[in-house]
């Protein structure tokens, strides 16, 4: 949990890692979604497709965002994922 708690900290743009690390690191993202209150997963899960589709639209597998899909990746970045 340490290292979890570094990454928090540093917040990488990269990370190069063993499989054990990135199954904590997903296993904690799931279990946070997975206990909260049924408004907060919705958002969270919201939040998290709309950061698929930003990476998506970084990578060129799509276009960019429209404009209310990047208010509500901001809004919820901010809100949600911080």
């Amino acid at each position: 949990p340490k290292i979890l708690d570094d990454l928090q900290l540093v917040k990488p743009d990269v990370l190069y890692a063993v499989p054990t690390l990135y199954k904590k690191i997903f296993d904690g993202v799931h279990n946070l979604v997975e206990t909260s209150s049924p408004i907060r997963k919705t958002l969270m899960r919201k939040a998290l497709a709309l950061g698929r589709e930003n990476d998506k639209a970084k990578k060129g597998k799509r276009g960019p965002l429209s404009a209310l899909e990047r208010i509500q990746f901001g809004l919820l970045d901010r809100v949600v994922l911080s």
